[in-house]
């Protein structure tokens, strides 16, 4: 059986206290160390000498007595309960393997791994995020943060000397958390900032998502030939759909340097199509893509589509709509050659009211279309020219010929009985100044204030005159009974008052039929009818009736007596007579209505004043 060879030994505690003989070793089995004793030292001296009383470093290098180790390798020594590795040698420390790890105390969590011909990865929580490979260094995860020399978020990244050609700083929230990325010497109008989610180029501040400063403007170019180049711009729709697309696009005509710019919208089925186009030759097309012009050198503006093209000029707030606000124009120009001023003439609009009401006024040659007198005025169912034509003479529709204030005029106008009209609107009239003297009703009725004067359209024979035939009129009266001398107790009861009358000029032509019962009672004197149209004219011709048929009581005239009367001067009553063989006599109330009945029917002629 092999010999064993077994050194005292005892604890770490019970070493400090323990003095072995010279050159005897023995074993500290708390540190599992060999300590060598000398004779005379408590606790001897470890093969790796820990020089620190509570022997909590190991040393490595130096003479292991007065100087320190070159390598220490400690626990609790720094700050208690750290472990720790000190390198203090000139020539630096070094680790050599293929293969290093540094892991948790349980082994399950890297923090640190190296590989051959891998490079070096960093862990967090067992998660790789910083790799080392023969491209460079990779970095993974939600942010990478630098933090400035005096502890603010913000660092600069740049090359440095003669080639200080491009720069990254990046700044804190005291800075508005810019993101600046700088060519050149760095120059604001060289820079671009990422601001709170904003981009600007040659601006510290942007306000808008994207922001450019600079005299040159955004340039955008494809790669390949024949290409448009183009600028989208993407909306999404209310359910979340980045679907509502608009596209400019410059397209190049042929090989040469002349283009065209489209501006494109998504439809309802989802195809991007050319809603306008701007030629090279500056012509304008909406809804088409080939803007054509009347005359071959003018600029173009064309609206076009299957159901035609609306181009609508206005206003469509409440503000600035009260009555002779400006409400949209369309202007032609042209240049007077000798003075070099503009002259326009074109169509302008203006609110009427406050309640959406317009007018439209056409001019010519003006030099202001705003200023100016149009020279053609429509508003409602109304047009006005300044040479004196004119529509809607009064509240109906219609025109008029000339000027309504300073001299005659002549007006048509009229409505229908559906859109308000009657009978009695005139068609046609004429004025002198405010004077309406000639009118024609659409009923056809014809008014004149003067009448119609037949002496200028022919030659008049010798002693006969023509005088001015001034009013033509028809229409229906009723009579009455009066006496000369006593009215009646008991008025006739008339049974039949049909009468009709018929004016030309002042002859004056009545036929009537007149009945009436025999309950007349208390009239005196001479009998009269009166209730005729008009007056007769005083010291006129006396006019007659004649009596066509009569049927009265038997004594009021004899057999050789026939009814008579005659219009009473200036009156508008008739006297009735008896005609004798020898002449006329009155007749009397008692001879003609007291008492007794009567049916005449007769024809009057007469003329008034």
């Amino acid at each position: 059986m092999a010999t064993q060879v077994q050194f005292r030994g005892g604890t770490t505690s019970e070493h400090s206290s323990f003095n072995g003989a010279a050159r005897e070793v023995t074993v500290d089995t708390t540190k599992q160390t060999l300590v060598v004793q000398d004779g005379s030292t408590n606790g001897g001296f470890p093969l790796l000498r820990q020089k620190n009383p509570d022997n909590t470093k190991l040393e490595f290098g130096g003479n292991g007595t007065t100087d320190a180790g070159d390598l220490q390798i400690a626990h609790g020594f720094l700050s208690a309960n750290l472990s720790s590795i000190v390198n203090t040698g000139a020539a630096g420390l070094t680790i050599r393997s293929d293969i290093i790890m540094l892991q948790n105390d349980a082994g399950d969590h890297d923090y640190l791994t190296t590989a051959a011909e891998a490079g070096v990865t960093l862990y967090y929580d067992n998660v790789a995020k910083l790799y080392t490979n023969a491209n460079g260094v990779k970095i993974k995860g939600t942010e990478v943060v630098f933090v400035a020399p005096d502890g603010g978020y913000r660092y600069y990244f740049g090359e440095m000397g003669d080639s200080a050609s491009a720069q990254l700083s990046l700044y804190n929230s005291a800075d508005s958390q810019k993101v600046r990325i700088a060519a050149g010497d760095g120059a604001s109008e060289a820079a671009t900032f990422f601001n709170g989610g904003k981009v600007g180029i040659g601006i510290s501040n942007p306000s808008y998502q994207l922001e450019v400063h600079g005299d040159t403007g955004i340039l955008t170019t494809p790669v390949t030939n024949s290409t448009a180049g183009q600028i989208s711009i993407v909306g999404k729709n209310s359910g979340g759909t980045s679907a509502a697309i608009g596209r400019i696009k410059s397209h190049p005509d042929g090989n040469s340097n002349q283009s065209h710019l489209a501006f494109e919208t998504r439809n309802s089925s989802a195809t991007m199509v050319e809603a306008m186009r701007i030629g090279s030759d500056q012509a304008v097309g909406i809804g088409t893509t080939t803007p054509s012009g009347i005359h071959n050198l003018a600029k173009v503006l064309e609206i076009a589509g299957g159901d035609g093209g609306d181009l609508i000029i206005g206003n469509d707030v409440s503000e600035n709509v009260g009555a002779g606000a400006h409400i949209g124009a369309i202007a032609f120009k042209n240049i007077d050659s000798a003075t070099g001023s503009p002259h326009y003439a074109g169509i302008r609009c203006e609110a009427t009211d406050a309640s959406g009401n317009m007018d439209l006024r056409f001019y010519t040659g003006n030099g202001n279309l705003e200023a100016d007198t149009p020279q053609v005025k429509m508003w409602g169912s109304n047009i006005q020219s300044a040479s004196g034509v004119q529509s809607g003479g009064n509240a109906s529709s219609g025109f008029i010929i000339g000027s309504t204030d300073t001299a005659c005029y002549i007006a048509a106008q009229g409505k229908s009985v559906a859109n308000g009209g009657s009978t009695a609107n005139p068609v046609f009239q004429g004025w002198l100044g405010s004077t309406n003297t000639f009118r024609v009703n659409c009923d056809g009725t014809i008014k004149t204030s003067a009448g119609i004067d037949f002496s200028g359209a022919q030659t008049n024979v010798a002693g006969m005159t023509s005088e001015l035939l001034d009013s033509y009129e028809e229409g229906t009266f009723t009579v009455g009974f009066w006496a000369s001398n006593a009215a009646f107790t008991t008025s006739p009861t008339i049974t039949v008052n049909q009468c009709k009358y018929t004016k030309v000029g002042r002859k004056v032509s009545c036929s009537g039929h007149v009945a009436w019962n025999n309950t007349a009672a208390g009239a005196g004197g001479n009998i009269y009818m009166s209730g005729l149209p008009f007056n007769q004219g005083a010291n006129s011709v006396y006019s007659g009736a004649y009596f066509s048929w009569t049927d009265l009581d038997s004594n009021t005239l004899s057999s050789s007596e026939r009814l008579a009367a005659y219009v009473n001067n200036g009156q508008t009553y008739l006297i009735f007579l008896a005609e004798t063989a020898t002449g006329y006599t009155n007749i009397s109330a008692d001879e003609l209505i007291n008492g007794r009945a009567g049916d005449i029917q007769f024809n009057i002629t007469y003329f008034t004043a």
